[in-house]
């Protein structure tokens, strides 16, 4: 087979060497043809569905910003492309609630299928390649065994799903667990912001819910299962990712306030400006902690707010009145469990006989973090004040509320602070969203780890620290929340023979970001995972993500070669 570039050296040594070449005829002429360009097309069509367009970039003159919520209009309208791209790579269709299946026909349909699955559902305004990427590269790899004629001794599937991201009920992987194991009645029952819960949802796009209490497949179905995806981190920048394990979070909800709280009393002499921290949003699983990888907008605030009542408490001293800042309920942009904040506006309003004076000391305060921070973070625009004409949102008793948002503002920076010690473990943990309602915030934590002791014991320092400020709650783990995983070790060595024959440099590594394949190795399905590089510092769940048509082109070839070996199989 024709070397494409030199494989990497210090996998080259370790590895065996692969016990059974390929059989299938015109295999190397199969996989010469896969193109990472016509990948990329195929993510673009997808894209421009419901895409919102964005400006060109250098690598990318044609591209969107991707809002395919789960069990949504828009989810039936990416399965409406996904259909017809099926059927023209001659593939057989199966609607489920939860996706579609797709079945490329082998010699012997009796014989357990190799499967290529991932997901196409996103975050709010989210990249074109988190989860598209392995469904597209899996279309393209059937389309061209379709091309040449070639059929494989066990059938292909290719399970495209929904419900991989947690942004629409708040659980992640629920697609792959209803696919996999059936979803339980208290799973069916999470429900988004409109109250609407999975179990409507289903029924809202013309589906049975009753159909996903049972899992659809069983171990007896799969021989093996791959998935292909973007590394969503810059561990490897020019290097396929061969994934052994795969790091799960443990999400809370932690409560603050128990009792509404009164609104504030506006006066015509009130004040109101809006205070929005440029953070940078990116996946809550897969990007390192430290500020030199993360721009969290929340802990950027935390530290805002925490400064501002400080000057509020001053402030109200030498007035002798109530404080006179009140901070209204933070918005993320576009806030999901498995995203870093990027984007918060706070509104602000400044009331009392003096909001003049008042308003001038803040500005004066904020000038000062802007300058702190424009340094720390090489961002001069980082905190923008703009003046507002009247009130933007809801404000709440700010003699009741300041104390609630302080023990909110520390939460959030313990958080951050003790993920931060733990990044020798690979735990991460983050506050991934905030909603104040009737004065009680209310906001989520997603915390991750690849093994499961650390992740317990930074779990259990969180709870420590923050329980031990009062009035304060924490839920049950949330739905969604799991235990790491382990790949089929087996099936990585082979993925690895396999990529070493290609030639192309990779890596055995772990995935810190959790994925669909998890749900489908509990199952006890034979599993790996195959990650491609990611681009721009290795962003996700942004527009702003991207892989190169040769990062695509390694992983379909990666992808292809292993199927193809794993079809032939008796």
């Amino acid at each position: 087979m024709k070397t494409l570039i030199p494989p990497a050296e210090d996998e080259h040594k370790r590895l065996p060497q692969a016990t059974q070449e390929l059989s299938v005829p015109e295999i190397d002429r199969i996989l010469q043809e896969l193109s990472g360009t016509e990948i990329e097309k195929l993510i673009i069509t997808l894209a421009e569905m419901d895409g919102e367009p964005l400006l060109p970039t250098k690598e990318l003159p044609t591209r969107y910003a991707v809002n395919t919520l789960a069990l949504t209009e828009e989810d039936l309208h990416a399965r409406t492309v996904l259909r017809r791209m099926f059927l023209k790579a001659g593939m057989t269709i199966e609607e489920h609630p939860l996706g579609l299946i797709a079945t490329y026909e082998g010699e012997n349909s009796k014989l357990p299928a190799i499967g290529m699955l991932s997901h196409y559902d996103s975050v709010p305004t989210a990249g074109m390649y988190d989860g598209t990427v392995g469904i597209l590269s899996a279309i393209h790899i059937v389309q061209t065994l379709k091309k040449h004629r070639i059929k494989p001794r066990r059938s292909i599937k290719i399970i495209a799903l929904t419900g991989e991201e947690s942004a629409r009920f708040n659980i992640a992987l629920f697609g792959s667990k209803g696919m996999f194991h059936g979803l339980s009645e208290a799973e069916l029952k999470m429900h988004d912001s409109q109250g609407i819960t999975i179990e409507n949802a289903i029924e809202e796009i013309g589906f049975d819910p009753n159909q996903v209490k049972k899992p659809r497949f069983s171990r007896k179905d799969f021989e093996a299962i791959i998935e292909f995806h973007v590394a969503q981190d810059d561990r490897f920048p020019d290097k396929l990712s061969v994934i052994e394990a795969i790091a799960a979070p443990e999400r809370y909800k932690l409560e603050i306030g128990r009792k509404p709280v009164e609104t504030h009393k506006h006066k015509s002499t009130d004040r109101f400006l809006t205070l929005t921290v440029n953070g940078k949003t990116g996946h809550s699983g897969a990007t390192p902690m430290g500020s030199r990888y993360r721009t969290d907008g929340l802990v950027l605030s935390a530290e805002l707010i925490t400064e501002i009542h400080s000057l509020n408490t001053q402030l109200a001293q030498q007035l002798g009145t109530k404080p006179p800042i009140v901070i209204g309920n933070l918005n993320i942009e576009g806030q999901a469990m498995n995203k870093i904040p990027g984007k918060v506006t706070i509104p602000v309003c400044i009331t009392g006989n003096d909001s003049a004076q008042v308003e001038k000391q803040l500005l004066e305060l904020l000038a000062r973090q802007q300058t702190k921070l424009a340094k720390q973070y090489r961002n001069k625009s980082i905190i923008a004040v703009t003046t507002e004409q009247q009130k933007q949102g809801t404000f709440y008793d700010p003699q009741v509320m300041q104390e609630r948002q302080l023990k909110t503002m520390q939460a959030i920076k313990d958080v951050n602070r003790i993920a931060n010690l733990c990044t020798r473990s690979k735990c991460v943990g983050t506050v991934t969203t905030y909603a104040t309602a009737n004065g009680v915030i209310t906001v989520g934590i997603d915390l991750r780890g690849i093994n499961e002791t650390s992740r317990r014991r930074m779990i259990a320092k969180i709870k420590q620290e923050i329980l031990a400020t009062a009035d304060l709650k924490f839920s049950d783990p949330l739905p969604g929340s799991g235990l790491p995983e382990v790949m089929d070790r087996q099936l990585v060595t082979q993925t690895q023979q396999v990529v070493q024959k290609l030639g192309l440099p990779f890596i055995k590594t772990f995935s810190p970001a959790g994925h669909d394949i998890q749900n489908v190795r509990r199952a006890g399905i034979k599993t790996v995972m195959i990650q491609c590089p990611s681009r721009n510092g290795g962003i996700a769940h942004t527009p702003d993500e991207y892989s190169t048509p040769l990062d695509l082109e390694w992983g379909a070839k990666a992808m292809a070669a292993l199927v193809i070996e794993l079809a032939e199989k008796s």
